[in-house]
């Protein structure tokens, strides 16, 4: 696998997770969603009529498509990741737990914060370079015990 990626390559690698298997649960997931005025993307699920069509979606940048747990699911299938999302309460000085998924210590970790309850920020640290991607063993304590994964 390359080392860098761009957001095109994302979404094209993310949508390459979507299959003929799973194309019908995620579909349906999202017209719940907007069945239940809970979906917040400016394209309809109810035109989507096939795969390919869901594909070119994924794979548009701009506004259209944000990153959501759908994605983020099959991002972590492709990638072999674990990601953590952490939401921020600065007003009492707290994280919690966003997004958890089945977390597998062999795989590298990703930790997001939730931000705002709008987009997603990259946690890392610098050491020389920026480090973003940690191994079990260097993920923070104090992150593991939100998760339970200590």
């Amino acid at each position: 696998m390359k080392e860098y990626y761009d957001s095109y390559d994302i979404r094209k690698l993310t949508s390459e997770q979507v299959t003929t298997e799973n194309f019908s649960e995620i579909i349906m997931t999202y017209r719940i969603l907007k069945d239940s005025n809970d979906f917040e993307e400016y394209w309809d699920p109810y035109e989507i009529e096939d795969i390919s069509q869901f594909k070119k979606i994924i794979c548009d940048g701009g506004h259209n498509y944000w990153g959501d747990h759908v994605l983020i699911q099959l991002l972590m299938m492709k990638f072999k990741i674990n990601i953590l999302i952490l939401e921020s309460d600065f007003e009492n000085n707290v994280f919690t737990p966003y997004l958890f998924s089945e977390y597998n210590k062999d795989n590298k970790t990703i930790i997001l914060e939730f931000c705002n309850k709008c987009h997603f920020c990259l946690i890392g640290y610098f050491e020389n370079k920026m480090i973003s991607l940690f191994e079990n063993k260097d993920i923070p304590v104090e992150i593991k015990r939100l998760y339970n994964i200590v």
